[in-house]
């Protein structure tokens, strides 16, 4: 959930795979979520090679090519690193700067920022934070609560850190809230510009079964996530989707969210617990 919550305004992606332990059950999962959520710029950190020979690595890197391959991508770089011998790190850093220095989001449209957290601040009240996704937010703007519908008032914006006189598209944001408590929002909340962003209970979605997932019947319940949030909710479709295939469904979803045509969703099993499928958001129903 926190890594789901994360993800959804992520532009570069990580994957770690230890050289000692190789490709597991996390990675092909981690990879199959970047996949489905749009992330397309991916660097892979090989890890603790301080632990195994040259020919390891070597055998490590041909899978993990391989690997990367069958998820669509492809001439991604490879860093082998060791925290012990610091070997590798200061590689890793300027990759990491190069792709944050050519990767720009152009601030378009109405405001809205899914909230990943909400805590108080003695003597300032209300904070909520998370990343922008469209439009331009200014002190002193009032905000929708997408929910609920209740309006507030921007009192300040932080941006890593800094005081600043208006927001950014994809950058860490806190934004100090006059007209609601912390009580009053949570994890999976939306602010938005007034009367721009209307919850759905019902929404139509492309769903991308993922390769190594047994199929699904339908109805089923399921985990379902978008943005920040996650909420149970029920697919109706054909009678079976297996694995690997493509399907429209319909999806009833026990707690209303935020869904814009295009928007990137996931699915997930309650029981056992993982990913099965991803999917592009049609409209509501």
């Amino acid at each position: 959930g926190n890594l789901l919550a994360g993800v959804s305004a992520v532009d570069v992606g990580l994957l770690v795979v230890a050289c000692d332990q190789g490709i597991q059950a996390q990675t092909l999962e981690h990879a199959a979520i970047l996949q489905s959520l749009g992330v397309s710029k991916l660097i892979v950190a090989m890890s603790r090679i301080d632990l195994v020979d040259e020919s390891t690595q070597l055998e490590l890197a041909e899978e993990l090519e391989l690997f990367l391959a069958e998820f669509g991508f492809e001439d991604i770089p490879r860093v082998p690193l060791s925290s012990v011998t610091g070997e590798g790190l200061d590689t890793l850093r300027a990759l990491l700067s190069e792709m944050a220095r050519t990767t720009e989001r152009t601030a378009t449209g109405h405001f809205r920022m899914p909230i990943d957290r909400v805590f108080t601040v003695e003597g300032r009240g209300c904070v909520a934070a998370g990343s922008p996704w469209s439009g331009v937010l200014r002190v002193g703007d009032q905000l929708q609560i997408a929910r609920t519908g209740q309006l507030v008032r921007v009192r300040e914006i932080e941006v890593h850190g800094s005081d600043e006189a208006q927001s950014r598209i994809g950058v860490r944001t806190a934004l100090n809230l006059a007209g609601a408590s912390a009580t009053e929002l949570a994890r999976g909340d939306e602010l938005v510009s007034k009367d721009t962003h209307s919850p759905a209970s019902r929404i139509l979605v492309e769903l991308k079964m993922f390769v190594d997932a047994g199929e699904i019947k339908c109805p089923t319940t399921i985990q379902f996530h978008t943005a920040t949030s996650a909420t149970a909710a029920r697919i109706f479709g054909p009678r079976t989707i297996p694995a690997g295939s493509s399907e429209v469904v319909i999806v009833d979803l026990e707690q209303p969210v935020v869904a814009t045509p295009g928007q990137a969703c996931l699915f997930r099993r309650p029981y056992p617990i993982g990913s099965f499928a991803g999917g592009r958001i049609l409209g509501s129903v």
